[in-house]
């Protein structure tokens, strides 16, 4: 048998061949699990306006509400809604486009315009398009409660939840002029992912 050496320049092809071959498996891999969130079902705390537990409640693996008995940590809620108290969190859409970020259950979303208001005249319509990551092991679309912030004041836009699952999409009709925010609050029992959200 003969035994014949490979050159460095062959050497160095093959290194960088199987690193490239590996940082696509990696990259491939990374995207999968970008796009299939686990689940963390957790509970949702309602508080009353004066600090009053209401009730603490999660969802189980069919999907049933399920009351807790044990008391939650009391975190103090910053933006009213209906009587009670949620955490609000702000992210800022620049030229109508938020990053990628996550809600988890029972925070407050709130969107800002490249840091302002929406400048909105009665009847004016703005479309959401909402792309969220999939809860791994659920078919259920993920509840959230949409609504908008005017003149110091929150309001839930409509009675009925919205559905995220995917891409979806949305409007909202301006009810009068004014200066407007918008929110939706994670009424799902898992966190919300969110990785785009396009505000036109």
């Amino acid at each position: 048998m003969k035994y014949r050496e490979i050159s460095m320049l062959v050497a160095a092809i093959v290194v960088l061949g199987a690193t490239g071959i590996t940082a696509v498996v990696m990259a491939i891999n990374r995207e999968a699990s970008n796009e299939v969130m686990p689940q963390d079902v957790l509970g949702i705390a309602v508080y009353d306006k004066n600090g009053v537990l209401e009730y603490f409640q999660t969802v189980d693996e069919a999907g049933n509400v399920v009351f807790l008995d044990q008391l939650p940590e009391t975190i103090k809620g910053d933006a009213e809604l209906n009587g009670f108290f949620f955490v609000s969190e702000t992210i800022d859409c620049i030229n109508g486009v938020a990053a990628e970020h996550s809600a988890a259950n029972g925070i407050m979303t709130v969107y800002k315009n490249n840091g302002e208001s929406w400048s909105l005249k009665q009847g004016q319509a703005v479309n959401f398009v909402f792309n969220v990551k999939a809860i791994k092991d659920r078919e259920i679309p993920q509840k959230i409660m949409f609504g908008y912030f005017k003149d110091g004041v929150y309001t839930e836009y409509s009675d009925d939840a919205y559905s995220l699952k995917g891409e979806t999409a949305f409007d909202f009709i301006a009810p009068e002029d004014g200066d407007y925010f918008f929110f939706f609050i994670n009424a799902s029992s898992d966190t919300i992912y969110v990785k785009s959200l396009v505000i036109l």
